[in-house]
């Protein structure tokens, strides 16, 4: 397993066109490396609740003092980040 950098969050808030339903949450951005048949870093999206994202980080703020940083991602049975913890270098 390679690492894994935090490259940001954006919140999204939209009325689903099928439902009609409010949607909201926050995406959060990361790259990988060390990925089956990748080069360098692949980068992926992942949805979170409002709630969730503000658990996990604490809010935009403190999210924002990961960017670019090493991070580890835990995520629940559900495969939904649980909990993020910024990498100390040399481990």
């Amino acid at each position: 397993m390679g690492n894994t950098l935090f490259l940001g969050a954006r919140p999204y808030d939209f009325v689903d066109d099928k439902t009609g339903k409010q949607v909201t949450g926050v995406s959060i951005h990361i790259a990988e490396n060390g990925m089956d048949n990748a080069t360098g870093y692949v980068s992926s999206k992942i949805s979170m609740s409002n709630d969730g994202f503000a658990q996990v980080f604490g809010g935009l703020a403190g999210a924002a003092g990961m960017v670019l940083k090493p991070i580890h991602i835990t995520y629940n049975r559900f495969g939904k980040p649980e909990s993020v913890q910024l990498v100390e270098h040399g481990k």
